[in-house]
This record gives structure tokens, C-alpha cells and sequence, in this order.
């Protein structure tokens, strides 16, 4: 009777702490979003944001500085070691890389608010889960309450860090809780009108195409986060001149190519890829901003982007080859790169069927898993 009570304990405590938190994320989120693009002078600030930024992640908030690969590194320690101010650190200084027009997601402010909020009651509730476990939880409920996918998100936190019918059963209903709560809240997740797959054998080469383009395009993503982690190590030694040089480029590309809609977070363009076609170079471009905001320190997450770049690339390429309807193919792409870019096939196989209806999730498992294989165990959230 201890245990059960502790236990629905730690569920609904898990549910607040991060359905509140990725609640208060989103709502400043698009505050900020909305915000930079009726003053898009803003994006002028990004390289001052930047080293300012770098500054504080190297100098007196070093302590707080954590990554979504930090967190799932240290997922096995036996004690505390994540601060709960990593929590309101992460989430002023997300929105500040929002605000300024960095090329940014979402995923990474989750799970870190997630884990360093309830990491302070993980010697609580040791009698019920070892720490590994209750981290484990708070991934699934960071991710779940920022996507509103509660299965995708339990089911990413055991790709991730190891399957356990226990672990299954707590981080399903953390991320139920957590989904529950942001629903309370009516945070503004994103909602996509997609139509429905038309089912005939001519889908198995879009299939193989889709799955090819996303694989190619994760591994895009992920040898340019490596060699921007290259660059800082070998080439432009002064990290606070490359953070500087990397957002000038970022606001060349927005300005003289007229990009704007590849700033921020960019889930208004994805909407768009689910009704008419869009060029290719939204896709390859994304990736490059990307990379040059998240690899000099900047946070946020790639997630989001990831679901940009896959959808961007396959809508693109889709239209070229005439496959139809466009929005199956965006869709497929938009789970395809994030399950390559990340190692999590199952777990982007469901974000399909969360996000765009049961009708998709054998096509999603079909691409994801093959995307996967051309990425092989390469992982953005494994050290390069």
C-alpha cells in the first residue's frame, strides 16, 4: 500500500513538475516567436546573444549548462548531480536564441527542465526506483508534454536509455500525466492537417525514396554538427569569435535570401509543406542554420528542425517525382530525419500516429526503420 501510494505519488509529481514547465516553455515560445516576426530587426542581436550566451555557459553558469547527451550520460548515475536552476536556465536562455532568431527547437528544453526539477526527489522516492529509472521518466515526460505524444515519448525514453517492463510502465505514465497536464494548461502545441495515404503498391517506391532522402539527410545534419564541434577544437580556436562569425552568417542567409521563415522554430513552414510544395533548398538551407546556431552553444533542441528538414526535403523531392498527396510524403519525412538523426525509429514511428492519425504508423515504421539503417548507430545525442 506504501509502495502504490509512493508510487502515484512520483507519477503525479513528475506530471506537474513537467507539464507545467514545457507549458510555461510554450506559451513564451510563441510569445517570443510572434514577437520577432513583427520586429525582425531582432535577429541583428543573435551574435551579441550568442557570445553573451557562450559566456555564461563556459563562466559562472557552467554548472547549469546541460545538454540532452549530458543527461542521458549521466542517466546512470547513483545520486543527484543535475541542479534544479538547469531548469530555468535552459528555459530563459531557449527563449532568448527564439527571440533572436536562432534556428532552434524545442525537445532539448523539455528534457532538461524535465530531468534537473525532479532529480532533487530522486533519494525520495529510491525505495520505489533506482535513479536511472525516475531520469528515464522524465524524458519520456519532457518529450511528451512538448509534442503532446504520450506514447512517442515513453517510447523514446526506453529507445534511448534501455527497455525494462517496469521502467515501460512508469515512463507511460509519466508521459500520459505530463501530456494531461499541458492539456489542462491548453499549451499551444502544434496540430497538422495531413490526408490520408491512398494504399496500392505504387507506394513502395515513395517509400524507398522518402526513407533514402531522410537517411542522407540526418547523416547531412549530423557530420555538420561534428564538424562544427571540428572547427571549435581545430580551426577557429576562439569559441566566442566562431559563435560571433556562425550568427552573422545565420542573419546573411535569413537577409539577402529573403529566408526569414527559416528562423525560430519554423512549425508555420512545416504546416505549409502539408499543402503545396516547397523548394529544396528550405530543407538543406534549415540544416546549415541549424547547425551553425546549435553547434556554437546556443539552446533549444533538434528535434523540431529535425521534423523541418525531413519534411522540407521529402515535400520537395515528392513534388518532383509527382508523388501525391504532398502531405503523406512531408509527414513521412518529418518523423523519417528524426528517427535517423536520433537512433529512434520506434519511438518517431509513433509520433506519426499521435500526430497524424493510425493510417500512418505502418507507413512510418516502412521509412523510419529504413532511414535508420542508412544512418546506421550514429546518434546526435551520442558524443561525435
Amino acid at each position: 500500500m506504501q509502495k502504490a501510494s509512493k508510487a502515484l505519488l512520483f507519477i503525479l509529481l513528475i506530471s506537474a513538475l513537467s507539464g507545467i514547465s514545457s507549458s510555461l516553455f510554450l506559451y513564451a515560445l510563441k510569445a517570443v516567436t510572434h514577437f520577432r516576426e513583427a520586429h525582425l530587426y531582432l535577429i541583428a542581436f543573435l551574435p551579441l546573444f550568442a557570445v553573451l550566451q557562450l559566456h555564461f555557459n563556459l563562466d559562472w553558469a557552467s554548472r547549469w549548462n546541460l545538454s540532452v547527451p549530458d543527461i542521458l550520460k549521466n542517466s546512470t548515475a547513483a545520486h543527484r548531480i543535475h541542479e534544479a536552476m538547469s531548469a530555468l536556465f535552459i528555459l530563459v536562455s531557449s527563449v532568448g536564441t527564439h527571440l533572436f532568431g536562432g534556428s532552434a527547437g524545442r525537445e532539448g528544453v523539455g528534457l532538461i527542465m524535465s530531468a534537473s526539477l525532479i532529480d532533487r526527489f530522486c533519494e525520495y522516492f529510491s525505495s520505489l526506483l533506482n535513479r536511472s529509472v525516475i531520469i528515464k521518466c522524465a524524458i519520456a515526460a519532457g518529450f511528451s508534454s512538448m509534442f503532446g505524444t504520450p506514447m512517442a515519448g515513453a517510447i523514446f525514453a526506453v529507445e534511448l536509455l534501455g527497455f525494462g517492463y517496469k521502467s515501460f510502465l512508469f515512463c507511460l505514465a509519466s508521459s500520459f500525466g505530463s501530456s494531461y497536464v499541458t492539456h489542462l494548461l491548453h499549451a499551444p502545441h502544434t496540430t497538422y492537417v495531413v490526408q490520408s495515404p491512398l494504399w496500392n503498391f505504387n507506394l513502395v517506391i515513395p517509400l524507398l525514396v522518402i526513407a533514402l532522402v531522410s537517411g542522407i539527410g540526418a547523416r547531412v545534419f549530423y557530420y555538420g554538427l561534428a564538424l562544427m564541434s571540428l572547427a571549435a577544437l581545430k580551426v577557429v580556436k576562439n569559441k566566442f569569435l566562431l559563435a560571433f562569425v556562425s550568427t552573422v552568417f545565420v542573419i546573411a542567409i535569413a537577409y539577402f535570401g529573403n529566408q526569414f521563415h527559416l528562423l525560430g522554430i519554423g512549425v508555420s513552414h512545416i504546416q505549409l509543406t502539408m499543402s503545396e510544395a516547397v523548394p529544396l533548398s528550405d530543407g538543406l538551407l534549415k540544416i546549415l542554420l541549424t547547425v551553425l546556431t546549435i553547434g556554437v552553444g546556443l539552446k533549444g533542441g533538434e528535434v523540431t528542425p529535425l521534423f523541418f528538414i525531413g519534411a522540407c526535403l521529402s515535400n520537395s523531392i515528392g513534388a518532383h517525382l509527382g508523388f501525391q498527396p504532398l502531405s503523406v510524403w512531408s509527414g513521412l519525412g518529418f518523423v523519417s530525419v528524426f528517427a535517423a538523426a536520433t537512433n529512434t525509429p520506434l519511438a518517431s514511428s509513433f509520433v506519426a500516429l499521435e500526430l497524424f492519425g493510425p493510417q500512418y504508423l505502418p507507413l512510418a515504421l516502412i521509412t523510419c526503420f529504413l532511414s535508420k539503417l542508412i544512418m546506421a548507430k550514429k546518434s546526435i545525442y551520442r558524443t561525435h
